[in-house]
């Protein structure tokens, strides 16, 4: 989850120790920060991890190498706030989680009250959620293939359940869509907003083909061009892509993206091959409805309660807030998750061997007693940071019963899909869509021995 901080005066005192100088404000550019201004940033990341521990929830400012703890990161595509005390970046990522217990839930709650009580809040269109989500047993390409299918089925009605300003978000747009930024400027005729060729941007041109034929041809030439796809490619996507400021929109969209996620594995959508319609809001619920069983979370987030249509038009952008978009584009295509690089190559047809810059996810450790909720309390080491990027909620942004997952993280992030509100990247050529890997989803066995059937996190 990426937010913006102000740490409150009552809790000066802790800030100060660390390093904090109130007197010392963010930079006006994204990029350009001297020694006291990451001191600054430092220092509220070591804060808001301290009283996580406190609450025995284990968080750190890096990252451990098996991502069993929270972490506190930094956030530098963030534009800060200069004004009202200043507000700072960062990104919370969650620990890996387990679909199959309910310990998600509680550390949510807990992660958001912790930092409320010691930080302000404030979110822009820059901050957003994303959740990784991996079946227990890995992505292979058929259920890559059953979830591609599931986010062009069902495009139309994620859409219609997504805020304002992510409906043509250039975040969380829709894969099959070019996703138009407006300026802000309206035209002569004060009908709408205008566009310049910049600040358009384009969908995958065959997959948005095979999509735009569908009212003429059926879905089947499209699921025959996602057939025609022979390897997953790095399947490190995320899921969601909404903004939130608390525990419960975190948890709602969570949801949405495991309900998805689950259902599509058991759904090869091959009476939709000779239909000409796309799927419609209730069809939407209903399927979701279908994973939301399957994972046993039917004690919350009914989908027809949870993700209501949202008739509201999409929220047209702002010249600043184009280049803030530019800015995190960039930086996403650049950057690579390290939790994606971990997921995909530990799916079950990698080489135990590794190969040239290889690397493996290591089993999780067994719980140690006296844990607070069972779970293993990881050493206190640092490790690796974790950077991404992502798509749109409702697939999108980051759990028992019949069918049960390992874990679910949560944070604020970037395009590549929604725990919140968004989906997996457009394909690029022939290559899949990206896909969200952290979160096991069919029966099985997790690392510690325990049944499952997904993981993953949020970010």
């Amino acid at each position: 989850m990426e937010i913006l901080v102000s740490p409150r005066p009552s809790a000066y005192g802790d800030f100060k120790d660390k390093g904090f100088k109130p007197s010392v404000k963010p930079p006006t550019e994204p990029g350009k920060s001297n020694d006291d201004q990451n001191a600054n940033r430092t220092a509220i990341r070591k804060v808001i991890a301290e009283s996580l521990r406190l609450i025995r929830i284990n968080a750190f400012i890096d990252a451990l190498d098996d991502y069993s703890a929270w972490t506190i990161k930094e956030e530098g595509a963030l534009t800060e706030i200069v004004t009202g005390g200043g507000y700072w970046g960062l990104e919370i990522v969650s620990r890996v989680q387990w679909s199959d217990n309910d310990v998600w839930l509680s550390e949510v709650d807990k992660v958001f009250t912790t930092i409320d009580k010691i930080c302000d809040i404030r979110l822009t269109r820059g901050c957003s959620m994303h959740v990784h989500a991996r079946p227990l047993e890995g992505w292979d390409m058929q259920k890559v293939r059953r979830l591609m299918r599931a986010i062009a089925v069902f495009d139309h009605a994620i859409t219609a359940v997504m805020p304002a300003d992510r409906k043509d978000n250039p975040w969380a747009r829709s894969n099959f869509h070019d996703s138009i930024a407006m300026t802000g400027a309206p035209k002569p005729d004060n009908s709408g907003f205008k566009k310049t060729g910049t600040e358009a941007h384009p969908a995958n041109v065959t997959l948005k083909a095979y999509f735009n034929r569908v009212e003429t041809k059926t879905w089947k030439p499209l699921f025959q061009y996602f057939d025609s796809i022979k390897t997953p490619g790095s399947i490190g996507g995320k899921m969601g892509r909404d903004r939130v400021s608390t525990s419960k929109d975190a948890k709602r969209w969570t949801a949405l993206a495991v309900y998805l996620v689950a259902a599509c594995l058991k759904e090869d959508f091959k009476p939709w091959e000779p239909r000409k319609v796309h799927a419609t809001l209730r069809q939407f619920h209903e399927f979701l409805q279908r994973g939301r069983k399957m994972v046993g979370w039917e004690h919350m987030f009914s989908p027809t309660e949870a993700f209501p249509e949202n008739t509201s038009p999409a929220t047209p952008y702002m010249a600043w807030e184009l280049q803030e978009v530019k800015r995190n584009l960039d930086k996403a295509e650049n950057e690579q998750s390290a939790l994606e690089m971990k997921m995909s190559n530990s799916r079950p047809n990698t080489p135990t061997g590794g190969g040239a810059g290889e690397r493996r996810l290591s089993p999780a450790p067994k719980a140690v007693p006296g844990s607070e909720d069972g779970s293993p309390r990881p050493k206190v080491v640092p490790g690796s940071s974790d950077g991404s990027p992502t798509a749109r909620a409702a697939v999108t942004s980051q759990q028992s019963s019949a069918t049960k997952w390992p874990g679910t993280p949560t944070s604020n992030n970037r395009p590549n899909t929604p725990t919140g509100s968004n989906r997996p990247n457009t394909p690029t050529g022939t290559n899949p869509p990206g896909i969200p890997t952290n979160a096991p989803i069919r029966s099985g066995r997790r690392p510690d021995g325990n049944s499952g059937t997904g993981s993953g996190n949020i970010a």
